[in-house]
């Protein structure tokens, strides 16, 4: 392919794809009014959306742990196929694409994230890739997936090897900055396109300002009583990646929404009675869980590990900050997140942990045993449940919902022998009146609030050549 190569299939993969979730919006009906920095996320991904499908787009399909400015300098398009299935997960072009992917002997026994993300590209959701990156960074199967797909497409597969182990540090940054020049250097004879220094500093410093928001909108959850369902805060991802102009937009708007929320004293339930911190991944399919612990249980999902805060890095040598970066990337699921999980439960006045065990995914259940002697050495209850996030044919609603109730059980007992013990009453840490959002921000629903937004801004959206 070269700079000029046009997809004229692309805009009939949008079709395809705003048919799926204009299907949805109509079986859910309109839902209500949703807050600002809601808007704002929706248009965001609406927008990214767009450029993806455009026929002269170059896009890559990706991984998730990726060194993203780079891109964003080359003006390539990133679509993460395996964040799209989370995406996808409450419309029922999401179960097509997961049948359809057995239907192409893909078993069940693999993560449904790669599974819907094989059955949509069969099925022809997502516009077709020009080539394919990944890393060796945490997932496994979605490195296998890449490759595979590459070979159905018959596109180049770039990846990465980002070492969880190396001699000293110094080696191992030189080593993946290497291979991200050679990276560039690939691409720029593939596409005709030059690399940029001076726009690639800025998609850092991009990078660098999403995180001062990122910080913030962290600092603001620690206030009591929580501001934000936990639901809501964890969907504040674009699917573009770190140094890209939307994710500025979408944290600020966040942070923005978060600090008028904390002046105005505005509660995320009316009747908080303890505070949750999520360290995994959640269903996407469903807010079942969510709403029966934060609206009918009043335990609040004040923080959660999933949305990954990168390190500061350094524009002025920008191969290396990156580099330092994947390294990092690659060391928090070994070391970094046990450090960070202990920190939160005391800043955050969390009351217990809750691990939602993705079925198939080896490494995120790993964490099982070690989050429990954290928790445990930090006097807080522990709960793992097992399901899928992305797939929700096996879902138990009942079976969820009584493990919940021992759950808080469990923390209501070590609640009143902490208090006993330190000598205060029920009750004394939290605010006295606290004021509760208003009757349609409690109704909002995941799902059918992106169905609404995505399909009318996609509807007014023109993919042009």
């Amino acid at each position: 392919m070269t700079e000029g190569t046009v997809h004229p299939e692309r805009p009939g993969q949008l079709s395809r794809f705003i048919a799926g979730i204009a299907e949805h919006d109509r079986a859910e009906g309109n839902p209500a009014k949703p807050s600002k920095a809601a808007r704002t996320r929706v248009h965001v991904n609406a927008a990214f959306v767009r450029r993806a499908y455009r026929k002269k787009a170059v896009v890559a399909w990706s991984g998730i742990h990726i060194p993203a400015p780079i891109f964003h300098a080359l003006d390539i398009v990133l679509f993460p196929p395996e964040s799209m299935s989370a995406m996808l997960a409450p419309y029922r072009m999401a179960q097509i694409a997961l049948e359809r992917a057995e239907e192409g002997f893909y078993s069940r026994d693999i993560c449904s994230f790669v599974r819907g993300a094989l059955g949509a590209a069969e099925e022809a959701f997502y516009p077709t890739p020009d080539f394919f990156i990944g890393t060796t960074c945490f997932c496994d199967s979605a490195m296998k997936m890449l490759y595979n797909l590459s070979r159905k497409y018959g596109k180049n597969h770039f990846y990465i090897d980002i070492p969880a182990v190396y001699d000293t540090r110094e080696d191992a940054v030189a080593y993946v900055a290497d291979q991200l020049k050679a990276l560039v250097a690939a691409l720029e004879k593939r596409f005709g396109r030059r690399m940029d220094l001076d726009r690639l500093r800025e998609a850092i410093r991009r990078s660098n300002l999403t995180r001062e928001y990122a910080l913030k909108c962290r600092e603001l959850r620690r206030g009591i009583p929580a501001v934000i369902l936990g639901r809501e805060a964890m969907d504040y991802l674009s699917a573009e990646g770190w140094g890209s102009e939307g994710m500025v937009v979408m944290y600020k708007a966040l942070y923005e929404e978060l600090r008028d929320r904390t002046r105005r004293n505005v509660a995320a339930v009316e009747n908080e009675r303890c505070r949750i911190l999520w360290t995994s991944m959640r269903p996407y399919y469903s807010d079942d869980i969510f709403d029966y612990l934060e609206k009918k249980l009043g335990a609040v999902v004040v923080l959660d590990l999933v949305n990954f805060v990168v390190e500061k890095m350094d524009p002025s040598t920008p191969y290396e900050s990156l580099a330092r970066s994947l390294l990092d990337s690659a060391q928090y699921p070994r070391t970094g997140i046990l450090k960070q999980l202990e920190a939160d439960i005391s800043s955050h006045h969390i009351d217990g942990v809750v691990l939602y065990a993705h079925w198939r995914c080896e490494k995120a259940n790993n964490f099982a045993y070690a989050f429990a002697q954290i928790a445990e050495r930090k006097g807080v209850p522990f709960l793992a449940l097992d399901g899928d996030c992305v797939d929700g044919r096996d879902y138990a609603q009942e079976q969820i919902r009584t493990r919940i109730d021992a759950f808080m059980e469990v923390i209501e007992h070590r609640r009143r022998e902490r208090e006993q013990r330190e000598g205060k009453g029920a009750g004394e840490r939290f605010l006295p009146t606290p004021q509760p959002l208003c009757r349609s921000a409690e109704k909002r629903e995941r799902g059918v609030l992106q169905a609404r937004w995505l399909t009318r801004w996609l509807k007014k959206l023109r993919i042009g050549t």
